[in-house]
């Protein structure tokens, strides 16, 4: 029904891994104080996603993606049954070394994610241009409303990646709304806070 609805996005290029997923999001939905809630995401190659979920984009955000994403890559073309990659902070990033483990978050990809109707319609829906780092944006509202992004790997899609937008365009509009975002966290989020 309306008032308990949930929608759950993913992304066209996906494929469910989980069986009952539905059943299973439903469940973990069930604390009030849960905004948003993103499920695992796995690569083509079935290595989880480095950016499962995250940290709010502000200086320290920029600081650790480069690594973050370098041992993904070098992991992948040498093949290590495990990334090189060190414990991250929990809440952080995730630690492609370990297996996944639920967590509170700042931001879960948009690929993979749940929001109930209601809540959605409170807070205005998406930004109405932003075509990257939407969750961030979502993030963002969930900290100023006193909910929590939760990631839980109960609910799992293994995720194709095909490129229908092409590189130039994913660069031009993921820089033009991670300068966006970096901005509105700066304004609006607490000044040593949130640390997820």
């Amino acid at each position: 029904t309306w008032p308990t609805a949930i929608i759950h996005f993913l992304d066209a290029d996906v494929r469910i891994k989980t069986p009952g997923m539905p059943d299973v999001i439903r469940n973990l939905c069930k604390a009030a104080t849960i905004g948003v809630l993103g499920g695992l995401v796995y690569d083509a190659d079935g290595v989880q996603s480095p950016y499962n979920f995250g940290p709010p984009i502000n200086a320290r955000w920029l600081l650790a993606l480069v690594p973050q994403h370098w041992d993904h890559v070098v992991g992948r073309k040498y093949k290590r049954p495990k990334p090189s990659k060190k414990a991250s902070p929990q809440g952080r990033w995730p630690n492609l070394s370990q297996k996944p483990q639920a967590q509170d978050t700042f931001y879960v990809l948009e690929g993979n994610m749940c929001i109930r109707m209601q809540l959605l319609k409170e807070i205005g829906g998406f930004h109405p241009t932003m075509q990257f780092n939407e969750a961030q944006e979502l993030g963002l509202k969930m900290a100023r409303r006193g909910l929590r992004t939760r990631f839980d790997p109960s609910f799992a899609v293994l995720h194709l990646a095909i490129d229908v937008r092409g590189f130039k365009k994913r660069l031009k509009h993921g820089y033009k709304t991670a300068v966006y975002m970096f901005r509105q966290n700066k304004k609006h989020l607490p000044k040593h806070g949130p640390t997820n």
